[in-house]
């Protein structure tokens, strides 16, 4: 998700410059610098600049702050769950994650393919 928030800012500022000036060959964004931005983010400062920045509905943002404050609780849990062998309860906890790393995926193709333009899927191979 610090990729997205990374990607989106610097999408958003290259159109901001190109925006605001005559004939920019290439936007002057360093994008080192915001990617390592990001990078630092915490889990909770990364759903608010995602939600901020459009790439998730509230929603979602709610699931994932939710997710987050139990994701101690839950990871502790799974341990118990598996020493007694209760899978269920783990196969459901792993189900509703799935779910919001699903609904990311959306997102992050949403992004690259759409608003950014991506045409070939090989690019994405580097991430």
């Amino acid at each position: 998700m610090k990729y997205l928030v990374a990607t989106k800012i610097c999408w958003n500022e290259s159109c901001k410059q190109v925006d605001d000036a005559e004939n920019v060959k290439t936007p002057e964004v360093d994008f080192g610098e915001i990617r390592t931005k990001a990078k630092n983010f915490s889990f909770y400062t990364t759903i608010d600049a995602a939600y901020n920045l459009c790439l998730i509905s509230e929603d979602l943002k709610k699931r994932l702050h939710e997710l987050r404050l139990d994701r101690n609780d839950l990871i502790h849990g799974l341990y118990l769950y598996q020493e007694n062998e209760n899978l269920e309860v783990i196969k459901e906890e792993l189900i509703s994650i799935k779910e919001i790393i699903e609904e990311l995926t959306s997102v992050f193709e949403d992004l690259i393919y759409e608003e950014i333009g991506v045409v070939i899927p090989e690019v994405l191979e580097t991430l």
